[in-house]
């Protein structure tokens, strides 16, 4: 979504059921642009990644974020180091409301926009954060949150992700961010992923 993200970024509201409602009253011309090279990329690079997963239970798919703490818990990793490759617009280490510190964004909820710190609050044994953005993210994140990671990679290059071996693979919708009429472009990949994951 980055041609078209920032368009509706600061209107986004996770909590509202109406909330594609709101934004398109908002901006009522309001039309979705998708990048198709980088939804191309994505499917390629993670049909590969999903072929040479050892077990079916390694590929776990949700709608929101924050599920992949009950999915690291389902998959026994609280007690073992991991690398983390977060593909997305945003970094997920928390955003306004006074998130200034590691501190304050674990006294948060967990939420969409906080998983990252809450998550590492919970499995601790991190070694990486590489968070793979777009061009057009907002970069914002205070040092003393980036410094709670033992290391922390920002890139725009989802190439990156072609000369790695995965583990697992946690793959979700977000259907704040994502309008309505772009949500079946995740449905065709869930469906390709699940039949490869199947075999």
């Amino acid at each position: 979504m980055a041609p078209c993200i920032e368009m509706y970024n600061k209107f986004v509201n996770t909590q509202a059921a109406n909330n594609w409602e709101q934004i398109q009253k908002l901006i009522p011309s309001f039309t979705p642009v998708i990048d198709y090279n980088k939804y191309d990329q994505l499917a390629t690079y993670l049909s590969n990644i999903i072929t040479k997963l050892p077990y079916a239970t390694r590929f776990k798919i949700a709608d929101n974020h924050e599920d992949i703490v009950q999915c690291m818990t389902n998959w026994g990793l609280s007690d073992k180091p991991y690398n983390l490759f977060n593909i997305d617009h945003h970094h997920d280490c928390g955003y306004n409301g006074g998130f200034t510190t590691y501190e304050d964004v674990v006294k948060q909820d967990l939420e969409c926009g906080n998983w990252a710190i809450k998550m590492q609050d919970q499995f601790p044994l991190i070694k990486r954060y590489v968070w793979i953005n777009n061009l057009n993210s907002n970069y914002n994140l205070a040092d003393n949150v980036i410094k709670t990671f033992p290391e922390f990679i920002s890139t725009n290059d989802i190439n990156i992700i072609n000369y790695i071996k995965f583990d697992y693979v946690f793959f979700c919708l977000s259907p704040a961010w994502i309008p309505p009429q772009c949500q079946p472009l995740f449905d065709t990949l869930t469906f390709l992923f699940e039949k490869i994951i199947k075999k």
